[in-house]
């Protein structure tokens, strides 16, 4: 998976959070990040789209962990 389209999504995800009213902000950046790396030929679609999966997951674990613990 690409580490930039993970790292994308996990930031997305946290951002979305913490400033919910511009949520399509955050996802479409991380979108055209993963974009980015499949029209630059350095990665598949299919390893973006894993690596949003898997960063969105990441980020939702962790503040769901860490964040909301009270």
């Amino acid at each position: 998976p690409s580490g930039d389209a993970t790292v994308a999504f996990a930031a997305a995800a946290v951002l979305a959070r913490v400033w919910p009213q511009v949520r399509p902000l955050w996802y479409s950046l991380a979108v055209a990040c993963a974009l980015a790396r499949v029209l630059s030929h350095a990665h598949f679609l299919s390893d973006v789209t894993v690596a949003g999966f898997l960063g969105w997951g990441a980020a939702t674990w962790a503040w769901s962990r860490y964040v909301n613990t009270t």
